[in-house]
């Protein structure tokens, strides 16, 4: 497949990367399409995330930890998110941008789960 050059018609073409401009770092010039970033730049980025918070070496008792604590917040902010969650369907939910999202997501859902039942078929 041909790396387009332009990030609308790659955009519109569903591609996820784009030929952009050469990053501030001197990398290639290859472009996430939808954040812009340059693609070396942000597996740098994440590396480095992920070197300085190793979440893979975690125990079951410290996700179970994680898990409780990530619980206790959202009982304790339960109106926070009932009005965020509120201004988000006010806004955004209601634009055709959100529309559109969420389009996206049940079809990829509904394709998931025909995936899902086709594998099942076979299987019996």
């Amino acid at each position: 497949m041909e790396m387009l050059t332009d990030r609308e018609e790659a955009r519109e073409a569903g591609h996820v990367h784009y030929q952009g401009k050469i990053c501030k770092r001197d990398h290639d010039g290859i472009r996430y399409v939808v954040s812009n970033i340059c693609v070396i730049c942000m597996k740098d980025a994440t590396k480095k995330h992920y070197d300085k918070n190793p979440y893979v070496d975690r125990t079951p008792e410290q996700k179970q930890k994680i898990v409780e604590q990530t619980e206790k917040w959202r009982l304790t902010h339960l109106d926070d998110i009932a009005e965020y969650q509120k201004e988000y369907h006010n806004t955004y939910a209601k634009t055709e941008e959100g529309i559109a999202a969420r389009r996206a997501a049940s079809q990829r859902y509904e394709a998931k789960l025909k995936l899902i039942r086709n594998q099942n078929e076979s299987n019996t």
